[in-house]
């Protein structure tokens, strides 16, 4: 068997990187310090160290209320008064889209919790019997 430097060969084309994030629906592109923090009027707010040196997108929601995106993923809220970023649940989970009234059949996380729990449920209990009549035997 050979070993990984005897078959590697380097690729022809050169590597350029990502491009630099544009956020063309944001108020304004910020860029995150290298100690993780973003300064919006006059205000330090504590983002990620891990974004340390990338262009974030941040928009007014409402008064005072800030969204945070970086490249297709919104991050969280800064409150200014409290100059906090509250995260939203998982920035990077799948995307989910708004309910229509016509496809009721993809379920939502809530429907998918209150389907398991109703799952777990011994057999043969019912309604009315959780409401403390005794089930009907036959």
């Amino acid at each position: 068997m050979k070993c990984p430097r005897e078959v590697y060969t380097p690729s022809p084309r050169p590597y350029e990187g990502l491009p630099e994030p544009q956020y063309p629906f944001h108020d304004r592109t910020a860029l995150v310090t290298s100690c993780g923090r973003i300064c919006l009027h006059r205000k330090k707010i504590n983002l990620s160290k891990s974004l340390a040196g990338q262009a974030v997108g941040i928009r007014e929601v409402e008064n005072g209320i800030w969204l945070v995106s970086f490249m297709s993923y919104d991050l969280g809220y800064i409150d200014l008064e409290e100059k906090t970023l509250q995260p939203l649940e998982n920035p990077f989970g799948p995307l989910v889209e708004a309910d229509s009234a016509a496809d009721k059949t993809t379920p939502s996380r809530e429907n998918a919790a209150a389907a398991s729990s109703n799952s777990m449920e011994p057999a043969g209990e019912t309604e009315a019997s959780n409401a403390g009549e005794q089930p009907a035997e036959g």
